[in-house]
């Protein structure tokens, strides 16, 4: 009996790791100019289809943000809509609403050119990095 509980006990133990894949990164607290790339320069009304798209994929989730301090994303499967966005101690602060959920999430530098969004989903605090184009 002592034998298997040594073994569940070190099992349980040597289980706990995080997972293989997961990249860390690095945020580099920045001004309003850093996140430049990433605007559009011009207002949501003046939205058009080649306008500079922040995104990822794999997630997959897609924002474009303007300079009027308003961004329009799109996630597919749960729709699309507008919000606002703010710098909020060296990031990107994005507040939208979704027919299921608040919308918050943080978009970070992690080097020159380099984003990444943060946000918690039912899995839990996610950091995802983040494509331009």
């Amino acid at each position: 009996m002592y034998y298997k509980l040594i073994t569940i006990f070190i099992l349980a133990l040597t289980s706990c790791h995080s997972p293989k894949g997961k990249e860390t990164y690095k945020f580099h607290q920045q001004s309003e100019t850093a996140f430049s790339p990433l605007i559009n320069k011009k207002t949501i009304s003046q939205r058009l289809n080649k306008d500079t798209q922040v995104y990822n994929d794999d997630y997959p989730v897609y924002f474009y943000l303007y300079e009027d301090f308003t961004f329009y994303y799109v996630l597919p499967g749960i729709g699309e809509d507008e919000g606002t966005w703010e710098i909020e101690n060296g990031m990107i602060k994005l507040i939208g609403q979704t027919i299921l959920f608040d919308l918050i999430v943080y978009i970070e530098n992690t080097s020159d050119n380099a984003f990444t969004f943060k946000f918690r989903d039912r899995n839990g605090p996610q950091v995802i990095p983040l494509s331009i184009k």
